[in-house]
């Protein structure tokens, strides 16, 4: 399989997985919320933070490590080795989050009184700390599968993992219910646990039937771990830092809207509206662009280890355009279809606005995506770590010393600044790293053209006033003449630049 296939089929699989798996955790959330209620649903979210810190700290960076190192070894033709780098990133990481998932249960009830300040997440952390091992297990497996170019089983563990979640929870709620028992934010937890072990019991048995070329000497193992640790480190370091800071940013946001002047509630409402409604739509197209990262990684690793330039500007080309264009198509239609989806989809008249403010963000934030795991797969893991840190910083500041003076629009200040700095911030190094700058007519006048083409489009539909406006069939027809009036054109001019260069 070429480079170019390898892209075009990971992502496929990868997005298809992520997608379904998006689909059905959006089901299975409006049940559950209907079931267990929303103080229950609160309670679960509190605790994840810690667990994402808990995480990050054990195995953070671990499958980020393997999987390059694993690429590199195997382009190298060292398949032993590769299999001994594994056993050093899987015995780091299972170690790692053992350790964090005893202190983890030995001290909830520290953790939930003093951190969370809500005694009952103690029940909660405690259960949850024994998915830790298992999240472990998947995540190095992951990393070992990618590194190989085997993108089907990550793509199928991923899958495992959420039906397994939803199949117990449900599982649970009826029997709770059958029983009549009340049912509390336990049956999310223990959906989660079951999730995780579920997909770490599908990954370890992939591998065990891969018939690995050997077993690894205790001496290699060291020489293994130093290799992944010298990458993991720096990577699992910024992510414990970024799940502090953002810790510190949901906490202090409805604080200083408070400030600027709202209630309690109208601050919970607004900050609701925001993050559990417009972000989350902003996010999902994330789903292509995270599937690319993904399957990126290994791929420029294992073209930077051959030193084969052609091949690596042509990754990081194609990867680089897809993501942009992406970009332009969802800023424009949030544009376009924002304030009516946030009424259509969710009720929420606040929800829609703020998907119109943030439709500025989806170019920078899907190719920042993007660039970063091309800067990881080129040895940048230590850089890239500080850029994302500083870049949360900036979002820290613009919470503490803009909302107070201009509310929300203060916080969509933050986020786009740091968007943009870390958007320059990458292309710079990228361009010092391979010598990679995109061409300025491609990445700014054509996609800009194509977006007032979609857009004429869009307003020529509504001007005929055949269905009316603000209506689901109005929404979905909209939608359908939008797709093929941006992605058409741009199809063609790519094919025929693609004819011209060959």
């Amino acid at each position: 399989m070429n480079q170019k296939e390898y892209l075009l089929k990971g992502t496929f699989l990868l997005t298809a997985a992520g997608l379904l798996s998006r689909f059905a955790g959006f089901f299975y959330k409006i049940f559950l919320s209907r079931q267990v209620g929303a103080e229950n649903m609160g309670l679960y979210q509190m605790i994840l933070p810690l667990y994402a810190f808990c995480a990050a700290a054990a195995f953070g960076g671990v499958q980020t490590a393997v999987s390059r190192q694993v690429s590199l070894h195997l382009a190298q033709k060292e398949k032993s080795r590769a299999w001994e780098v594994f056993g050093a990133g899987l015995f780091f990481s299972v170690a790692g989050s053992l350790l964090l998932a005893v202190l983890l249960f030995f001290f909830s009830s520290f953790a939930a009184g003093r951190f969370l300040g809500e005694p009952r997440c103690a029940a909660l952390l405690r259960i949850l700390s024994f998915s830790l091992p298992f999240a472990a297990v998947h995540s190095c497996v992951c990393g070992y599968l990618m590194g190989q170019k085997k993108i089907l089983l990550p793509a199928l563990s991923q899958l495992a993992e959420q039906l397994f979640r939803i199949l117990f929870s449900v599982g649970v709620c009826v029997l709770f219910l059958i029983r009549n028992h009340p049912l509390s934010a336990m049956v999310l937890v223990l959906g989660q646990v079951a999730g995780e072990i579920a997909a770490s019991v599908f990954c370890a048995a992939s591998v065990l039937f891969s018939r690995p070329p050997c077993s690894p000497k205790k001496s290699r193992l060291f020489s293994g771990l130093r290799e992944i640790l010298s990458i993991s480190l720096p990577f699992s370091s910024s992510r414990m830092l970024l799940c502090v800071l953002q810790a510190m940013e949901a906490a202090l946001l409805p604080l200083t809207l408070r400030r600027f002047g709202l209630s309690s509630s109208q601050a919970l409402s607004l900050y609701g509206a925001f993050t559990g409604m417009a972000l989350p739509l902003i996010l999902f197209p994330t789903a292509v662009t995270g599937s690319l990262g993904t399957i990126l990684l290994p791929a420029v690793s294992e073209a930077s280890s051959k030193k084969q330039a052609g091949s690596l500007q042509a990754t990081i080309r194609s990867s680089f355009f897809a993501s942009l264009y992406l970009g332009f198509f969802c800023a424009n239609a949030f544009l376009l279809f924002g304030e009516e989806s946030g009424t259509l989809l969710f009720g929420s008249q606040d929800a829609g606005r703020y998907v119109v403010r943030l439709s500025f963000l989806c170019p920078f934030l899907y190719l920042n995506t993007t660039l970063s795991s091309i800067l990881h797969g080129l040895g940048k893991t230590g850089t890239v770590s500080f850029l994302h840190s500083f870049s949360s910083v900036l979002r820290l500041l613009s919470v503490v010393f803009l909302v107070p003076f201009r509310g929300m629009e203060g916080y969509l200040y933050g986020m786009l600044l740091a968007q943009v700095f870390l958007f320059a911030a990458f292309l710079i190094l990228l361009y010092r790293s391979c010598g990679f700058f995109p061409d300025p007519g491609e990445a700014l006048v054509l996609p800009l053209a194509l977006c007032l083409a979609a857009s004429g489009a869009v307003y020529c539909f509504r001007a005929l006033n055949l269905v009316p406006e603000h209506t689901w069939p109005a929404f979905l027809l909209e939608i359908g003449l939008y797709l093929p009036a941006f992605f058409l054109p741009a199809f063609l001019f790519f094919r025929r630049k693609t004819a011209e260069s060959a």
